[in-house]
């Protein structure tokens, strides 16, 4: 009998030490990012990808959005050469998530376009936190420092979002 205890301890002992190592690499896959618990929802494709949920460019709808400041080196008094003038557009609106649950941040962009509709310039601000579905966030876009060509020349503008 004293052999057979010999050897049941044994096996139980080999069987901790790969329990044991096993905990060991996951720890360390996880420390350096490869490997992670899903916790996130997911849709399982056709073709058996996983694919992550999220907001469509079509489905964050902007309402409400108009340009709100707006200055120029005219408008500034600005009279020293030695310091630059600023020019500055402000932009507002609303955003709203039509689709599924955004699980990171989003981006909102207002494209400026000159009086033939060609683009000239691009601004943009971020929302750190996620939108839930149906939910609005009312948004502030300030493009600062614009230079005097792109300031002079902007005539229309195009505000939408993306989710990130």
């Amino acid at each position: 009998m004293s052999a057979l205890k010999k050897l049941g301890f044994a096996v139980l002992h080999g069987a901790a030490f790969g329990f044991g190592f096993l905990l060991l690499a996951m720890a360390v896959l996880m420390g350096f990012g490869s490997f992670t618990f899903p916790s996130r929802s997911v849709e399982v494709s056709d073709s058996h990808m996983v694919k992550q949920l999220r907001p469509t460019s079509d489905q964050l709808v902007i309402t409400n959005a108009k340009e709100v400041a707006k200055t120029s080196g005219a408008e500034t008094g600005e009279k020293c050469s030695s310091f630059p003038v600023i020019y500055e557009k402000q932009f507002t609106g609303t955003v709203e998530n039509k689709g599924p649950d955004s699980d990171r941040y989003l981006n909102i962009y207002a494209d400026l376009f000159d009086k033939d509709g060609g683009f000239i310039y691009q601004c943009q601000t971020q929302f750190q936190e996620p939108l839930k579905s149906g939910d609005k966030q009312n948004f502030l876009i300030g493009c600062h420092g614009l230079p005097a060509a792109v300031a002079d020349k902007s005539v229309t503008f195009k505000i939408y979002a993306r989710g990130g």
